[in-house]
């Protein structure tokens, strides 16, 4: 018997609750890709290329940073059509490619990269180590 896929508006239910639960000054890096099929990692053929790279940053990161995954569903869910567009693309955090790499601190969207390598997310891991330095030293206050 094969298992039942777990759908898009569940995926989104989950990364709304993931967002809701993000404390005062918690800094999460949310990395969204396409679900497995098949047995596969992904639909998503950028998300498979990008796999390696994403493995290998969390084997090795050690800092701070919260770092999820957050499937987006079936690529037919994904590429959606005029009448049920994907959630992840009409609402927060309104995604228009994957594999995309989002670093949130709170609930604010502070920086994304589209495809991300191993030096992307260590660009964006080390963003969120300049950036808490600057809200220690009262140089940026950023929104609650």
């Amino acid at each position: 018997m094969m298992a039942e896929s777990i759908t898009q508006e569940k995926l989104y239910a989950k990364f709304e609750d993931a967002i809701r639960q993000m404390k005062d000054g918690k800094w999460v890096l949310a990395v969204f890709e396409g679900s497995p099929t098949g047995g596969a990692y992904s639909w998503c053929s950028d998300c498979v290329a990008a796999s390696a790279d994403l493995r290998s940053f969390m084997s090795e990161y050690r800092g701070f940073v919260k770092v999820i995954h957050f499937k987006v569903g079936s690529k037919k869910e994904w590429e959606g059509g005029s009448d049920v567009p994907s959630p992840f693309k009409a609402k927060f955090p309104h995604l228009v490619d994957l594999p995309t790499a989002i670093l949130f601190h709170r609930r604010l969207d502070v920086a994304r990269t589209l495809a991300p390598r191993k030096y992307d997310l260590l660009y964006l891991t080390s963003r969120a180590d300049a950036l808490e330095a600057q809200i220690k030293d009262g140089s940026w206050n950023p929104p609650r």
